[in-house]
């Protein structure tokens, strides 16, 4: 009987430790460009460069987000764009939005990531809020 039931509980932690592994993925998986254009409200930009790329997660209600958008830095961006950016606006009624808010742990908007491909995969470089988010857009502006 002793021995069934470490077999039985054994088992039972295999299963759970399979499904948590399935079910968590990383940060670099959630964000990667398939996923990310099905989930984008707006895309700015071409590939040109097809090894890097912006995620721009905001709300149309946040102040930080209104006033990156009327920035110089971003209007210069979107005006000729050094490598596209795909927009997530978190007010969207999308469940799978909500699902991606949840999977990336968002902790605030505007988040912005920058993306770029080191090796054989797709990396966040960086991840970064209203101040240097500006900065990071002048820096990929043509």
């Amino acid at each position: 009987m002793k021995k069934f039931m470490i077999i039985s509980l054994s088992i039972a932690v295999l299963l759970i430790a399979g499904i948590i592994i399935l079910t968590d993925r990383g940060l670099n998986d959630v964000l990667k460009e398939s996923y990310v254009s099905s989930l984008a409200t707006e895309e700015i930009g071409t590939s040109k460069n097809e090894e890097e790329y912006i995620v721009y997660i905001y709300s149309d209600s946040c102040a930080s987000c209104i006033e990156l958008t009327e920035s110089n830095e971003y209007q210069n961006f979107v005006n000729s764009p050094g490598v596209k950016m795909y927009k997530i606006n978190i007010d969207s009624e999308n469940i799978k939005i909500n699902e991606f808010i949840t999977e990336i742990k968002l902790e605030y908007t505007p988040t912005l990531y920058y993306i770029k491909k080191v090796g054989d995969k797709y990396t966040v470089v960086k991840e970064i809020g209203s101040k240097d988010g500006a900065v990071l857009l002048a820096r990929h502006t043509d």
